[in-house]
């Protein structure tokens, strides 16, 4: 996998903040201002050493991709809500290929919005068949989804990265402690330390990485049910099926596609 110079860059920050926490814990370089209510050096023991990993496994526009949904995502709409909303859209397609194919797919090219329904257009715009057209459509499905799970494989690895590291910095604590033996203040030292990287560990895996994974499957889940009910659209559209048959076509596909993720 190619890494860009973004991707050195940041790894020698995350191992640099590793290194500050570990020097920090073992009492060799000790930086008054991390000091406080919360343990900063562990804190940056899980940090640090959980990207440098990423860093280290992933291109960094892939983990730029996965940071980026950590913003709160706020809707009102239900499940039921969404699904009604993409057959509508889809519909508006299906209607603007009805009533005049060349314009609808012109306009679809010309949009700024490059995605799967360009390349539809795209593949309309030629002399493919029918099944021509299902044929790529599907792969290029497949293609982009699989560009897709870059960003859910690298917060998925950071979940499972923190509490690792949670254990290392326990251990570093124990070291701490054991050195320390005689000293009050060591064995609290290295005590919080192996308490707190703990804490650390399990607090961001379960309490944002976690979540965010689940929050980047469904996307991609959904990102897919979109581009496959868009494809048949313009197949039985093409087809000059009526689209009354179309949306109880596409309603098929999305209720099928709720049942299966429910069982899942």
């Amino acid at each position: 996998m190619k890494r860009g110079v973004w991707n050195y860059i940041l790894m020698a920050v995350s191992i640099g903040a590793f290194l500050i926490g570990s020097l920090d814990s073992f009492g060799y370089y000790r930086i008054d201002a991390l000091q406080g209510a919360v343990n900063i050096p562990s804190l940056l023991l899980i940090v640090g050493g959980i990207f440098f990993q990423a860093f280290a496994s992933f291109p960094s526009s892939t983990i730029w991709a996965g940071m980026k949904e950590l913003r709160p995502t706020f809707s009102a709409k239900g499940s039921k809500a969404q699904e009604e909303e993409l057959i509508d859209k889809v519909m508006e397609l299906v209607r603007g290929l009805k009533a005049n194919k060349a314009a609808m797919v012109e306009n679809i090219m010309n949009s700024p919005n490059q995605g799967f329904r360009t390349y539809i257009a795209e593949l309309l715009s030629t002399n493919y068949s029918l099944e021509d057209i299902r044929i790529l459509g599907t792969h290029k499905i497949h293609t982009m989804r699989q560009a897709e799970t870059g960003p859910l494989r690298m917060v998925n690895g950071l979940a499972a990265a923190a509490p690792a590291y949670g254990m290392l910095g326990t251990l570093m604590g124990l070291i701490v402690m054991l050195s320390n033996f005689d000293s009050a203040q060591g064995l609290a030292s290295g005590l919080a330390i192996a308490l707190m990287t703990t804490f650390y560990g399990l607090l961001l895996a379960q309490f944002l990485w976690q979540p965010l994974g689940k929050k980047l499957l469904a996307q991609m889940m959904y990102n897919q049910l979109k581009r496959e009910v868009e494809l048949e659209a313009v197949l039985l559209t093409m087809m000059n099926k009526p689209e009354l048959f179309i949306v109880d076509q596409l309603s098929s596909m999305v209720q099928a596609r709720d049942g299966a993720s429910t069982n899942n």
